[in-house]
């Protein structure tokens, strides 16, 4: 078995560059760096020095023994939730030929999950769930019209669930007092996992919440995703998040 100790170095330092900008999105989402973001994909490293596992093979271990990952069918917390689409929003940061922010990450690649996935989008970057997103032009959505539909009518079937709910205070209150972190944030429907992510949000930032807002806001991007049938490809897309400064949620007042 070839040791490989150039490929191993090489992807040593590439899991430390995405450290690094996990960290930089974390800070810009979550307010601050937490415990969870340092000791993000802190295996990694680990299992590139260990000259006994094959190269290839790492990824594919990470990934099925990870929370964030949704391959590693693990029962999932709210934070693993959170966690993943820190993940998917900073890979952009380190792959330039992958200009792929969550939203878009989650329509290529794990369309299965978008059920409990959008509403975290929603609570991050609204402004991403959207028709217009970046496409790979090898990908079934750019090539298979049909696929492109059936993606397309899942999300929206999910926004209007999301869309379907008044939110209030009230609604907000009760949702926290069923929520515990024995109870699996995926047991939640769509609405009720994008009402607990702002209520965790605003916690953390520190920052009122202004119902008013939340509810113009999911009838607008519902409004403006019904008036569409499939994703078309955007020309332009963001290069980098703005990680210098702490992202302000949308819904606050």
């Amino acid at each position: 078995m070839s040791l490989d100790i150039k490929k191993r170095y090489n992807k040593i330092l590439y899991t430390l560059k995405h450290k690094k900008a996990f960290l930089k999105v974390e800070k810009e989402l979550r307010g601050k760096n937490t415990l969870r973001g340092y000791f993000h994909d802190i295996d990694k490293p680990f299992m590139y020095m260990a000259l006994w596992l094959k190269v290839e093979d790492v990824s594919k271990i990470h990934r099925q023994n990870s929370y964030h990952h949704l391959e590693s069918n693990l029962d999932k917390t709210k934070d693993d939730l959170i966690d993943m689409i820190i993940d998917w929003e900073c890979a952009r940061l380190t792959k330039p030929d992958k200009p792929l922010n969550a939203f878009d990450t989650l329509l290529h690649f794990y369309p299965t999950h978008i059920k409990y996935i959008l509403p975290i989008c929603l609570t991050f970057n609204v402004k991403s769930v959207k028709p217009n997103v970046w496409l790979h032009s090898w990908h079934e959505l750019a090539t298979n019209a049909d696929k492109n539909a059936d993606i397309y009518a899942e999300v929206l079937d999910v926004l209007k669930q999301i869309s379907n709910v008044t939110y209030s205070q009230e609604f907000a209150l009760t949702l926290k007092k069923q929520y515990n972190f024995g109870k699996h944030i995926t047991q939640f429907s769509p609405a009720e996992i994008f009402m607990l992510t702002i209520l965790w949000h605003s916690e953390v930032m520190k920052f009122e919440i202004d119902y008013n807002i939340i509810n113009k806001i999911i009838n607008d991007v519902f409004t403006n995703m019904k008036a569409h049938t499939h994703f078309t490809h955007s020309q332009t897309f963001d290069t980098i998040c703005d990680v210098k400064n702490i992202k302000p949620s949308p819904y606050r007042t």
